[in-house]
């Protein structure tokens, strides 16, 4: 440990023992972390402080210290969620860092006036209960290097840490503050990192169908809205077999130029075995595909950067598709698949050329069993599903809201395609 380093830890503690000296006693109190976000646009990551009891209590003034990566993390700034003067009935807040250390100390003070209760007045009262149960303390945000090494390694220091009981004063004469026990200091090893990645991709309906809306791009967004209405779904949809994707993603408003919603695995060798990373993506008329909460590009935040990934990209009613394995170039990794030629993997086709720019086959529904190749399975499919319009159908190969003739003769012109059923497996 530096003289940096050690002088902070002794303000930091001087700082608590103004108004404490020091006796275990009262309820155990525990402490958590627990991601907050992650904001891959602009480089931020924010962690929350989680606090609870063995048995319902009340805290006074109180610190709570900790380290962090500061080979990734950087500026870290606490927003206040509870036990501050805003949310609660406390006096004040601190927080004060050590970026060369990685350290970071925050102060809750309760006060010692009959607005707050506590010192010299008698206990605080109307200080925030402790429950057993999680409560937010305060949210971290910190600034992330993307080329920084490591994961967010946030820790609680256990010889620091700690949080008096409500009377902020001796019980007794000559007798010392009681503070709360502490248990167990969890701490967060989240790799809290974005990696860039940018996907494009053509589905073979709605390019070669002939648009109802007018596209801005190669692709029709008829889904986009229909003339039934929006048609795609605000949730992503891949949480049915046989994907089985448990992902949250959800949009809060489609996208004006939003096709589909498409589901991209990150891999290590070209399969669904080496799956690393699963992302619920928006795919867009240029081809783009991008992450639900906007940009130009996807973000993964469990890749290691300069590491080597293949690309699954899945569609509901079009065959898999498969990226070669690749590092990136200059932090980012990309695939464009529409000018990728017709890629192979255990020497099945992946990509189909329509007038040299090459698109995901269509007509491998997902409902349909025996997935990975286009055959009678996905026919009886459709077949049990035209005619019908204005829904979200499996069987509606152009995207355009209806089942009918149109979304047979691209599974017929395509009948039977076999997709690299080796290396992909629902």
């Amino acid at each position: 440990m530096n003289l940096t380093s050690i002088i902070f830890r002794v303000v930091s503690i001087a700082c608590f023992a103004l108004a404490t000296s020091f006796s275990a006693a009262g309820a155990t109190i525990d402490l958590q972390w627990v991601t907050s976000s992650l904001d891959c646009d602009n480089n931020q990551f924010c962690a929350t402080v989680q606090i609870k009891a063995d048995a319902t209590t009340k805290i006074a003034n109180s610190t709570i210290f900790f380290s962090y990566n500061n080979g990734l993390l950087s500026n870290p700034v606490a927003n206040p969620l509870n036990f501050d003067d805003v949310n609660a009935d406390y006096e004040a807040t601190s927080f004060t860092f050590n970026q060369p250390n990685g350290l970071g100390n925050y102060a809750i003070v309760l006060g010692s006036g009959t607005a707050t209760g506590g010192g010299p007045s008698g206990p605080a009262t109307s200080a925030v209960d402790v429950t057993t149960s999680w409560q937010d303390v305060v949210e971290f945000c910190f600034t992330v290097d993307p080329n920084g090494a490591g994961d967010s390694d946030l820790q609680f220091d256990p010889n620091i840490t700690n949080f008096n009981d409500t009377d902020n004063e001796p019980p007794a004469a000559n007798e010392p503050v009681d503070l709360q026990d502490i248990g167990v200091l969890a701490g967060l090893n989240d790799p809290a990192r974005c990696v860039p990645v940018e996907l494009r991709v053509y589905l073979e309906g709605p390019y070669t169908a002939t648009c109802i809306n007018s596209a801005p791009g190669a692709q029709c967004i008829d889904l986009n809205p229909s003339v039934f209405g929006q048609l795609i779904p605000t949730a992503q949809p891949y949480n049915v077999s046989p994907y089985n994707y448990a992902g949250t993603e959800m949009l809060g408003t489609i996208p004006a130029d939003m096709v589909d919603w498409v589901l991209v695995s990150a891999t290590t060798d070209g399969t669904t075995a080496g799956v690393v990373e699963t992302i619920a993506a928006v795919l867009l008329s240029n081809g783009d595909v991008v992450d639900h909460t906007g940009g130009t590009r996807l973000n993964f935040s469990s890749l290691t950067s300069g590491n080597s990934y293949s690309f699954i990209v899945r569609h509901r009613n079009h065959m898999d598709i498969v990226s070669p394995l690749a590092g990136p170039s200059s932090g980012v990794y990309s695939h464009d698949f529409t000018s990728a030629g017709p890629a192979t993997s255990g020497g099945f086709p992946h990509l189909k050329s329509v007038g040299g720019v090459f698109v995901m086959y269509g007509g491998d529904i997902q409902s349909a069993p025996g997935q990975i190749n286009i055959n009678v399975n996905d026919y009886n499919v459709w077949a049990g599903e035209t005619p019908n319009f204005g829904q979200y159908y499996d069987s509606d190969i152009d995207l355009n809201g209806n089942v009918n003739v149109f979304d047979y003769n691209i599974w017929s012109a395509n009948t039977p395609t076999f997709g690299d059923f080796i290396s992909i497996t629902p």
